[in-house]
């Protein structure tokens, strides 16, 4: 994988979707990968994020092109795609049984979509560089995000609010929370 940008493994099944810089993802076992695996095509830019549900075979990928593509695994078609965003996506997270989308994007953006309809929903807009990585608890609607700009912040969805903004050290490139 000369030009992969993300894996997401499921090891009980030995699955793998990939995103790609050409735009693409693959899926396929792990074992077999080489033999075959399924493609999704569709982004115009590389892809730089991808959280997949292997139990729906669903995908959700963001990417340079600024949008954000929902994909039917099986079929390796895309079902949805969000426009909205400026500037490229980053991060992203999903709950795919309660329909809910939260995106980051380089302007310092996170935008929250409704995965059913595709509309937006919220814009967040209190960090000033990009938003690198969320993490997001939906039947709470609160999510926190850290960015280059050295801040992680924890906002109530519904309202678009922060409700904390915590300083960090340097630009912040991953997050885990449990909200």
């Amino acid at each position: 994988h000369s030009n992969a940008v993300t894996v997401v493994p499921d090891l009980s099944c030995m699955m793998a979707v990939s995103g790609f810089t050409d735009g693409s993802l693959r899926c396929g076992h792990l074992w077999q990968w080489s033999s075959g695996y399924k493609m999704c095509t569709g982004h115009v830019g590389e892809v730089k994020c991808l959280k997949v549900d292997f139990v729906r075979m669903q995908a959700l990928s963001g990417s340079s092109d600024c949008s954000l593509k929902h994909w039917d695994l099986h079929a390796s078609r895309c079902l949805q795609t969000f426009t909205g965003h400026t500037s490229p996506v980053h991060s992203v997270a999903v709950d795919f049984s309660v329909s809910c989308v939260l995106s980051g994007a380089r302007d310092g953006t996170l935008k929250l979509w409704s995965l059913r309809s595709g509309a937006c929903l919220n814009t967040l807009t209190e960090h000033t560089s990009c938003v690198s990585c969320l993490s997001a608890d939906f039947s709470s609607m609160r999510a926190v995000s850290g960015s280059w700009d050295r801040t992680l912040r924890l906002w109530q969805l519904e309202s678009a609010e922060c409700i904390g903004t915590f300083e960090a050290q340097a630009e912040v490139l991953c997050v885990a929370a449990m909200l």
